[in-house]
């Protein structure tokens, strides 16, 4: 079945607005969900916990499930000790406001279920359509992904040792590693429109020029390299075109230690960079940076070769080569992977339907109106009770279990008719569901123990389940046998029994 039929927990999750940066909402944002965001029930390896690896995690704009939203699941770790719980997922968010709160929701609690293919509208490649290349650095052994569908996946470099420091905790280069990959257009800066940006641990002293990621070689220090450090200087940026350096921003003393996000954008005409969401230098530029076919190098020194000093460890790190994003995005986006406790916070998690419970034992439950009746419940059960659905024109009834012992359900319409169920169970006890013009049964299960489960039309009726019916049972329409009036306290329903 097709999302969202089947899950069978949801949760809202509440953005907050005031730490959503900018003057205008945000579209398409990778909102980052983290364990500040999920009820422990979704974590804890119980009964209602989503799988170990978030292979049924969904998401939603909508409390009915019906406008799903794009995901990707870097990390996910279900454990009753929660130590050992981790949680890091990407969701597109179509629209970010900075007036009011935006609310989602994370759908669980469906076995067998595995996310979509990368390249599927609602896996990961959709999450970061607008990036040149993508990198969570959450790989334990071998290449690391490029998480934007590109191919541009980093291959290591050197004889030293990158090591994985866990789920969500990145991969540190201890100085004599790199990650390289070939060159592309997608690396092409000279357009002059781009973002680069890179979240890093830095330590408190290097020695040699150390650049977080550029293009260049050894003979010529051509393309771009950002992020260099040099002892207690950091060039932060550092344009080349050809061997000559056109554009350089320096931010002395020592700018960071500790974890760090940079970023540096430029729009044409003017180079800007961001420590931590913050603006701390803007230069007024004209030139354009260069592009050769030299690989892009991650964690080496400025000419792709190795550096012989512990440098970084590296977290996630982007390449955007069409878009300068604005100051807004860039705040937001480091509000919510630097605090994502106060950034969004946590519902109460529900039972899909709804939560609700109709039981009936003993009594008379009338539901009835002239034209229109539409009913909803997350279970209904009947021990030697009467419930009736009823409507002169459009009746529609959907349960996911609806359980019926000794007892009579029936659902009752002149022209049209709608019913789904997840389960129907009936023990010794009378289903009808009857229609003069039109009938639409639908069941995942059906269960009948010397029982009636009538399903009756004069015209058109189509039934969708997995039960095959008894040759005793007739299914003719039986108008005869009821009478619907107006709609008003006098009205009366006869239901069918077409048991012989």
């Amino acid at each position: 079945m097709a999302f969202p039929a089947g899950w069978g927990r949801k949760q809202s999750i509440a953005i907050d607005f005031t730490k959503v940066g900018g003057t205008a909402a945000l579209a398409n944002f990778p909102f980052q969900v983290t364990l500040d965001h999920l009820n422990v029930e979704i974590v804890d390896g119980g009964a209602n916990s989503a799988l170990n690896g978030g292979g049924d995690i969904r998401f939603s704009s909508d409390a009915a499930g019906t406008i799903q939203l794009p995901c990707d699941v870097v990390t996910f770790v279900t454990s009753a000790a929660p130590s050992s719980r981790a949680c890091q997922i990407h969701v597109k968010v179509p629209s970010l406001s900075n007036t009011a709160n935006t609310t989602i929701y994370i759908w669980y609690k469906k076995a067998g279920e595995v996310q979509p293919i990368v390249t599927d509208p609602y896996g990961r490649n959709a999450v970061w359509a607008g990036e040149s290349a993508k990198w969570h650095f959450n790989e334990a052994l071998g290449n690391i992904i490029d998480a934007s569908g590109g191919g541009h996946d980093l291959v290591k470099q050197g004889t030293g040792i990158a090591t994985y420091n866990g789920a969500g905790l990145g991969v540190h280069f201890d100085g004599n590693v790199w990650f390289d990959t070939p060159d592309s257009l997608d690396f092409d800066l000279s357009g002059g429109i781009y973002t680069v940006s890179v979240v890093v641990d830095l330590p408190t002293t290097l020695s040699g020029w150390e650049a977080l990621i550029g293009k260049g070689t050894a003979a010529a220090n051509t393309d771009w390299s950002f992020f260099q450090r040099w002892g207690t200087s950091d060039r932060l940026d550092n344009w080349h075109i050809g061997t000559v350096v056109a554009h350089s921003l320096w931010w002395n003393p020592i700018m960071n230690v500790g974890k760090v996000w940079i970023t540096t954008t430029f729009d044409g005409f003017s180079d800007k960079l961001y420590i931590n969401g913050a603006l701390v230098h803007t230069t007024a530029s004209t030139a354009l940076v260069g592009h050769s076919a030299t690989p892009l190098h991650v964690g080496s020194a400025r000419d792709g070769t190795a550096v012989t000093a512990p440098i970084v460890t590296y977290f996630d790190t982007r390449i955007r080569n069409t878009a300068a994003l604005t100051p807004g995005w860039i705040t937001t986006e480091y509000n919510n992977q630097s605090s994502p406790a106060t950034f969004a916070a946590a519902g109460v998690p529900v039972a899909v339907g709804g939560g609700l419970s109709l039981a009936i034992n003993n009594a008379v439950s009338g539901h009835k109106v002239g034209n229109v009746a539409a009913s909803q419940n997350h279970s209904l059960t009947l021990g030697n009770a009467v419930h009736i659905h009823s409507a002169a024109q459009i009746t529609v009834s959907q349960f996911q279990a609806s359980a019926g012992q000794n007892s009579l359900h029936g659902h009752v319409a002149d022209p049209a008719q709608v019913n789904q169920f997840q389960i129907l169970t009936v023990t010794n006890a009378d289903h009808g569901a009857t229609s003069d013009a039109a009938l639409v049964a639908q069941f995942q299960a059906l269960v009948a123990a010397n029982a009636t489960h009538g399903l009756v039309n004069d015209m058109a009726p189509l039934f969708n389940s997995a039960f095959t019916p008894h040759p005793t049972r007739t299914q003719a329409a039986a108008r005869t046998n009821r009478t619907i009036s107006s709609s008003d306290e006098r009205q009366t329903i006869q239901p069918t029994n077409n048991r012989i």
